[in-house]
């Protein structure tokens, strides 16, 4: 419920989500077939899944159903949904205390989350603070870069059970699974260093912090210097001057495909054109991506490293290159 307001609070000391998280909460739930019934909804620990135990006589045996904060397109009040038409004569005298909440399914069709609440302070919770977390995810979603976006969706097909943290061993799968050929030894090293808490288990922002670390090589950052910068690897630049400072922010640029096919069909004998850099991209980095020739567009740093580092890609090859550096 939402807190009663002494001072001055940020939006988000509004609402009291630990309630969400445990105990839960219990509305009624409408579903696309069968009577609408009592369900505790709650929340995971991250704030981004809603999940509840369906019942055991239906498709779903008591399993948990979840539903991904960031599918959820808008809230709707009142009972406009066909659930709640199925049952408005039964169910119209609460439209004051109904909403939906419309999203994207698994198969890509938009459908409905519709409920019931059991009081006017817990309406003002529901819509409220629903509505707050979804801009807030918005927003969040807003800011991140393209590799951040592809490192939550690893993340995600990792934390099968939403629980918004990996274990160690959960770390390293998917790490691998990402094509990164890196020492167990030396993940788990750097695994300690981002895990504040000292708990065993990181959440996403910790991942990502791995990630960084993980991928700090400063003889690929100086060559990335180079690639977007558009200059030349000249023979000058042989040995690396590994010494001098690279601004860290290099990482943060971002380079074309077509940029970067121009750097490589300049260092090799055997020319590349953008399609097969798209699916070198694949390959190397572990992305899904269902249609890669229209869906990869850039390339970043983390991709750079990807390419460079991983067994099927010869660019630095001094059998195949014109200018070997």
């Amino acid at each position: 419920m939402p807190r009663k307001s002494i001072g001055e609070h940020t939006e988000e000391e509004k609402f009291d989500f630990d309630q969400l998280i445990d105990p839960g909460l219990t509305v009624l739930k409408f579903g696309r077939g069968g009577s609408p019934h009592e369900r505790v909804i709650r929340i995971t620990p991250n704030l981004r899944f809603l999940y509840w135990e369906s019942g055991w006589f239906c498709r779903k045996l008591g399993k948990k159903c979840y539903l991904d904060l960031e599918k959820i397109s808008r809230v709707m009040t009142g009972q406009k949904t066909y659930p709640f038409q199925r049952w408005s004569s039964k169910y119209g005298y609460a439209e004051a205390k109904s909403l939906s909440f419309i999203y994207t399914n698994d198969e890509g069709v938009d459908t409905s989350f519709d409920i019931i609440v059991a009081t006017d302070d817990s309406y003002d919770f529901w819509y409220g603070g629903l509505r707050y977390l979804l801009k807030r995810i918005k927003e969040k979603r807003s800011k991140m870069t393209a590799d951040e976006k592809r490192l939550e969706a690893a993340w995600e097909r990792a934390d099968t059970d939403h629980s918004g943290t990996l274990s160690s061993k959960e770390i390293v799968k998917l790490i691998a699974s990402l094509n990164i050929n890196m020492p167990t030894k030396v993940i788990l090293k750097n695994f300690k260093l981002v895990d504040a808490d000292s708990s065993g288990y990181l959440s996403l922002d910790e991942f990502v912090n791995l990630m960084d670390l993980l991928l700090i090589r400063p003889e690929i950052l100086f060559v990335w210097r180079f690639v977007v910068q558009g200059e030349e690897l000249s023979p000058i630049s042989v040995p690396f001057t590994l010494n001098e400072r690279i601004d860290p922010d290099i990482k943060k640029a971002i380079v074309s495909v077509d940029e970067f096919v121009s750097f490589w069909s300049s260092y090799q004998n055997e020319p590349i054109d953008s399609t097969e850099l798209k699916r070198l991209i694949v390959v190397s980095t572990g992305i899904t991506a269902k249609n890669y020739d229209s869906e990869i567009n850039e390339v970043t740093y983390r991709i750079f490293s990807h390419i460079i580092c991983h067994e099927v890609n010869d660019i630095m090859d001094p059998a195949k290159a014109n200018k070997y550096q």
